[in-house]
């Protein structure tokens, strides 16, 4: 058994939660992890460096396009990073998300 893990970068701490949150309330995710970091990166012609969030997001591998869709939906980055892939863990927490996503 496997499942999905979803990256995802966004502006700040409450647009990272929001869309986490609202994922958990979809039941799409079984849970997700926050945490800061620096970003630099190419846009627009210019080389950016920002503050960013990171969201760790993980759901069962029946719902990653549903998951990467609802993503894109909320996201309120023009082009948002959804970065996604197969990872196996212990079998008790495999089982665990399986249980609470829909």
């Amino acid at each position: 058994m496997s499942f999905t893990i979803f990256y995802t970068t966004h502006a700040d701490e409450d647009s990272a939660k929001t869309i986490c949150n609202q994922l958990l309330k979809e039941k799409l995710i079984a849970c997700s992890n926050v945490f800061p970091m620096k970003s630099d990166f190419s846009w627009q012609g210019e080389i950016q460096h920002e503050n960013e969030m990171v969201a760790i997001m993980k759901t069962s591998n029946k719902l990653r396009k549903k998951v990467e869709k609802r993503i894109a939906e909320l996201h309120s980055y023009e082009v948002p990073a959804i970065l996604h892939w197969r990872v196996k863990a212990n079998k008790s927490y495999e089982k665990w998300i399986k249980e609470v996503t829909k």
